[in-house]
Formats: structure tokens, sequence, C-alpha cells
């Protein structure tokens, strides 16, 4: 039990999280391709890291992988020109 006298659980998730959002964000930008959108993203990764916002950026980095996750994008694979990538795989 916690100071208060109420048993302790985990915090209940209403709706999405900051990262959640962020990648909703992020893929209104598919349009311009998911190579582009990944720079996009490591670009705020710098910004941010640069300005110091440390829990932003842990924010930024976890929308990151989700994406290349989500959007199966290699690191190897996106590196270089002439590659293009869509949502789900390379085309």
């Amino acid at each position: 039990m916690g100071t208060t006298g109420f048993k302790k659980e985990a915090p209940i998730r209403l709706g999405p999280n900051r990262s959640d959002r962020m990648l909703a964000a992020y893929r209104v930008n598919l349009a311009r391709g998911c190579h582009r959108v990944r720079e996009m993203i490591l670009d705020d990764i710098r910004r941010f890291s640069e300005l110091g916002a440390s829990d932003y950026v842990d924010d930024l980095r976890e929308t990151l992988s989700r994406f290349e996750e989500e959007a199966s994008l290699p690191v190897s694979a996106t590196q270089g020109p002439g590659r293009r990538f869509f949502l789900f795989g390379p085309v």
C-alpha cells in the first residue's frame, strides 16, 4: 500500500502517449517517401539534442525505432540514393 492507504497500481493509460502522437504526425508525410520521413525524424533528433531536450529526444528515438520497424526500413537499406521505400517494404 502507498502512503495514501490505496493499493499501488500501474498508471492508467488515457489515450496515445507522446511517441504515438509523434509517429502519427510523421505518417502524415509518407507521401514524401519513407526515406524522407526517416530523415525528418533524424533531423529533429539532432535539433532537439543540440537544445538539450533529452526527454523529447528519447521519445523521438522511440518514434524512429517504431517507424523503422513498421516501415521495414533496415538502416543499411535506407542509405544511398536511388532506393525508394514505402510503408511495409521496398518498391
